[in-house]
């Protein structure tokens, strides 16, 4: 999203707000981590991998609700065949990723106990 300033500036106006402060730099520090680990798998030729995130309890609600909305928000996005101007360039996700991001929300969400947001 700091790479596309219109991408950004449209994901704030149609699904959730761009996240500052501690909330944020835990998202982006989970994002990392899990980038690191599903390539360690990929090098080590492992067809799955089981991502493992820590951080402080309070954050983990918070941050699977922005992850849910924007990533539903984004994928419809970029799917479309007609994508808003200024992000044609703009590549969805690849489904590997789509698949891993999934199931860390599904596991973070049975961690704390509560149930995805209706779509």
């Amino acid at each position: 999203m700091l790479r596309n300033p219109r991408l950004e500036e449209l994901a704030s106006d149609m699904s959730e707000p761009f996240l500052s402060g501690a909330v944020a730099l835990f998202i982006s520090e989970m994002a990392s981590s899990l980038y690191d680990q599903a390539g360690e798998a990929e090098s080590l030729g492992l067809e799955l991998v089981e991502p493992a995130v820590v951080g402080p309890e309070q954050f983990w609600e918070q941050a699977a609700q922005y992850l849910e909305v924007r990533s539903m928000w984004l994928d419809a996005v970029l799917d479309d065949a007609n994508p808003p101007a200024g992000l044609a360039e703009v590549q969805p996700l690849d489904p590997k990723l789509r698949l891993l991001r999934a199931r860390v929300i599904e596991r973070v969400r049975s961690a704390i106990g509560t149930p995805a947001p209706r779509q």
